[in-house]
C-alpha cells in the first residue's frame, strides 16, 4: 500500500499479517524534502518454538504485529512529531523487533536507544540484528551534512527506574526528547 500523508512524506507498508510464513517484514519510509527512501528490513523469529504465546507471561517481541505497523504509520504521519525527530534523542520502550526506533532514525533522529526486557527468546539479540541489518540504509538516507544516527539496543525493565550505570551508558546528558511505546 502506498499513501501520502499530508504531502510531507509517503509511507509504503504491508501488513505484518501478510508475513506469517516469512521471517522478514519490509517497511519503506519516504521522508520529506527529497531525501532518499529507506527500505527497512525487519527480521522476525518465526519458528513455533521462538514465538511467545499470546497473553501468557512470555514476551511478545519476536515478531512485527499489525499494531506495530499501525504505530509506525502514525509515527510517520504525525506532522508535528516528524520535524521534531530531526537530530533528537529517542527512547523506545518495549521495542520487540526495534522497528519503531528504526523508523525514528529513518525520519532523522540522531540518537536512538531501543529497549526491551531480557528474554529467553533473545529479544535484544533480535533488536541488535535488526539495527545491524538497517544501519547502512538509514545512514545513507540522511542529509549530506548529518552524521549517521547512533542506534543502540539495551535491556530495560521499564517497571523500575534505570540504574545509574544504565543511565550513564545510554541516556543522553540532556535526556531523551521523545519516548516511543507501542
Amino acid at each position: 500500500h502506498c499513501r501520502s500523508l499530508g504531502g510531507a512524506l509517503t509511507v509504503d507498508t504491508q501488513s505484518a499479517a501478510m508475513y506469517r510464513d516469512s521471517g522478514e517484514v519490509a517497511y519503506a519510509v519516504r521522508p520529506a524534502g527529497g531525501r532518499a527512501a529507506v527500505e527497512l528490513r525487519i527480521q522476525q523469529q518465526m519458528d513455533a518454538e521462538d514465538l511467545c504465546a499470546i497473553f501468557d507471561d512470555a514476551w511478545l517481541g519476536s515478531r512485527v504485529w499489525e499494531a506495530t505497523t499501525t504505530f509506525c504509520d502514525r509515527l510517520c504521519g504525525d506532522q508535528p512529531l516528524v520535524p521534531a525527530l530531526a537530530g533528537s534523542a529517542v527512547l523506545e520502550l518495549g521495542a520487540g523487533t526495534g522497528i519503531g526506533g528504526l523508523v525514528a532514525a529513518a525520519l532523522g533522529a540522531a540518537d536512538v536507544v531501543t529497549t526491551d526486557m531480557e528474554s529467553p527468546q533473545g529479544t535484544l539479540n533480535l533488536i541488535r540484528h535488526n539495527i545491524e541489518l538497517n544501519s547502512e540504509a538509514i545512514a545513507a538516507a540522511q542529509p549530506a551534512a548529518a552524521a549517521p544516527p547512533r542506534l543502540r539496543a539495551a535491556a530495560l525493565d521499564w517497571t523500575a527506574a534505570p540504574s545509574a550505570a544504565w543511565r550513564a551508558e545510554f541516556e543522553p546528558a540532556a535526556g531523551f526528547d521523545t519516548i516511543l511505546a507501542a
